[in-house]
């Protein structure tokens, strides 16, 4: 009742947002006429208790196929591809970027589980919009690994290839909301918030588990490293977005710098 309140309240004093919350359902005519342009394809899933349904969508183009994995299933693969994916004893995921070592062979399995079934009607592909559910909303896509030479160790990645390399990967949780009728038509001054590789002073150590009490003693970081290459990335972006963008790292990546 509260819920339903707060959605009317909404819907009278910002419609545009209320559209964004609860947006209508987009037709599949819709979607390959007006939503998706000649390069994209969309890819959706529908996980459930005994196998998974996909479905995928192109201008002119539309497939459903059947994965034999059950919600169970994928959640087992997604535990073997990183520890980072596994979850404690109350079913809960074991937060540790210390864990986040990919297993590339993994990688592989899920490509040819959830992409490689309709591959071959990609080829005029180049941007690739994924709708995941479930379990697979953990899943990052364009770690996915479409080829790895014989010789590759299983976290040697330098011989392997992403499906990142073939395809501009992004999400949405709805095809609806990638009507340009919920897109901001004003653009902001400002395109980009990045933070990177803070300076982390020893007073500020402790306050790791107040960020994320869920992460055990076990293993949490007490004492988290430098991450030089973050910074570098943070930089690398601000590049791209020219003077569109805040940037934060080192000493200004704080909270204070982060509210003002």
């Amino acid at each position: 009742m509260e819920y339903r309140k707060i959605l009317d309240s909404t819907k009278s004093r910002d419609p545009r947002f209320y559209n964004v919350l609860k947006p209508a359902a987009a037709s599949l005519g819709r979607v390959q006429k007006e939503i998706l342009s000649a390069d994209q394809a969309l890819l959706e899933y529908s996980v459930g208790d005994k196998q998974t349904e996909a479905f995928l969508v192109k201008r002119d183009t539309l497939v459903h196929f059947t994965i034999k994995k059950s919600r169970a299933e994928l959640a087992n693969l997604l535990g073997g591809m990183s520890q980072l994916f596994k979850k404690d004893a109350k079913g809960e995921m074991i937060w540790n970027a210390a864990l986040a070592n990919f297993e590339s062979d993994k990688c592989l399995q899920f490509y040819k589980i959830l992409v490689k079934p309709v591959e071959r009607h990609l080829q005029n592909v180049h941007r690739l919009i994924i709708i995941p559910d479930d379990v697979l909303k953990s899943l990052p896509f364009e770690a996915l690994v479409t080829e790895v030479r014989q010789d590759a160790l299983h976290h040697d990645f330098s011989r392997v290839k992403f499906l990142l390399e073939k395809y501009e990967v992004s999400y949405a949780s709805a095809a609806s909301l990638l009507d340009r009728r919920y897109q901001m038509t004003k653009r902001p001054g400002r395109l980009l918030l990045a933070v990177g590789n803070p300076a982390l002073r020893n007073g500020e150590q402790g306050s790791m588990e107040e960020l994320e009490p869920r992460l055990s003693t076990s293993t949490r970081i007490n004492s988290p490293e430098p991450l030089p290459a973050a910074e570098k990335e943070v930089n690398s972006i601000e590049r791209i977005f020219g003077g569109h963008a805040d940037i934060l790292v080192g000493e200004r990546a704080s909270k204070a710098h982060f509210k003002n």
